[in-house]
């Protein structure tokens, strides 16, 4: 026997959100739509209404779709959200997915797109992004991941190799003996490299080392 959903869904026009809720009771796990002009009247029901779906519309009448995805993402966490808008814009669908939406679905979907967004999200209990969504999450990570790379501190061959030596106990007397270095250089090389690293102690280098692969825990 299929299992029966009762589904929420928001949006500010009323021949959309009439017609995507004839378009939903064809589908033979939907047990009941409730349409809201609104997320207030949506939010305002939900402690007496459970809905296992929740499709938000973005651009409302003095509302965000995005805002409220994130309050019922914090109130309802079991609630599967379906984003549903007309923006193919990069930060609607960066923002859908940071404020926990569980799918993204373009309004100009072809209706096949939109059963499959549906069912991927309450049949499946998976993410549903299309190809174009996906797509910008992909860059969007990709471009903090450069960021990230970007701003991880990097340090010379001469100062990996002090930090080996620090990391070994040597004192600084002995790091300039054994690189054939007075000891203000090496002084002056220890200093920089707990700054650039903000590290202030022995103990922290010695973590940072075993984490770079500069030594053996």
């Amino acid at each position: 026997m299929v299992a029966k959903f009762n589904v929420a869904l928001v949006d500010d026009h009323f021949t959309t959100r009439n017609g995507f809720r004839d378009f939903l009771y064809k589908l033979d796990y939907v047990a009941s739509v409730n349409a809201y002009s609104s997320c207030k009247e949506l939010l305002l029901e939900m402690n007496q209404k459970p809905y296992e779906l929740v499709i938000l519309d973005i651009e409302l009448k003095d509302e965000n779709g995005l805002e409220a995805c994130k309050t019922i993402r914090r109130k309802y966490p079991k609630v599967k959200i379906l984003m549903h808008s007309n923006f193919h814009l990069d930060e609607y669908v960066i923002t859908a997915y940071e404020n926990g939406a569980n799918g993204y679905m373009f309004k100009d979907a072809d209706p096949s797109e939109m059963r499959k967004a549906i069912s991927t999200v309450l049949l499946d209990d998976k993410l549903y992004y299309s190809e174009e969504g996906r797509a910008i999450l992909f860059q969007s990570q990709e471009l903090k991941r450069l960021r990230n790379e970007s701003n991880k501190v990097s340090l010379t061959s001469r100062e990996i190799e002090i930090v080996k030596l620090i990391c070994e106990g040597k004192s600084n007397q002995e790091i300039a003996n054994i690189l054939t270095r007075d000891i203000t250089t090496i002084t002056t090389h220890r200093r920089n490299i707990l700054k650039k690293l903000d590290i202030h102690n022995v103990t922290e280098l010695i973590k940072y080392a075993i984490a770079q692969g500069f030594m053996k825990p």
